[in-house]
């Protein structure tokens, strides 16, 4: 089945081009006005994708998501507002099957964020990338939905 997706920091659209053709719909939000503008720019705005220039916290959406992704800006929050963003961000979800998903990169804060929201939400699932050009690497770990 394909999915409903949520999109936080979606920058200038680069997950999109991986899940297009996974998800019903694919919906982005990004404070910084320039990244939106490339991705309405770049990508065809259809029934099935839409974008909006919006801080999490001001973001009001218009359904629930099976999927909603953090990629690299929970880092950039303080550990309070890291665990409100989580609790707003479930419930946005459908229902106990959806999921959050939380990348961080090797930032220092990326360990303490990650030990707070895990105390309060168990983990599903962790796994660690590398970019085997760079050396870079990343966290992901995925959260149950309303379970």
């Amino acid at each position: 089945d394909k999915c409903q997706m949520l999109d936080v920091g979606c920058g200038e659209g680069i997950l999109h081009d991986f899940v297009k053709d996974r998800a019903d719909f694919y919906e982005g939000v990004d404070c910084a006005g320039a990244a939106i503008q490339s991705c309405l720019t770049r990508l065809t705005q259809n029934g099935n994708t839409a974008f909006h220039v919006a801080t999490f916290d001001q973001f009001n959406p218009g359904r629930k998501y099976d999927v909603i992704v953090f990629n690299e800006i929970l880092y950039y929050m303080s550990a309070r507002d890291a665990m409100k963003t989580m609790d707003t961000a479930r419930s946005f979800l459908k229902d106990e099957k959806s999921m959050i998903v939380v990348s961080m990169n090797s930032n220092p804060r990326s360990p303490w964020i990650y030990r707070k929201i895990e105390s309060a939400y168990k983990a599903c699932q962790s796994i660690r990338v590398q970019n085997t050009h760079t050396g870079s690497f990343w966290t992901i770990k995925t959260f149950a939905g309303l379970g």
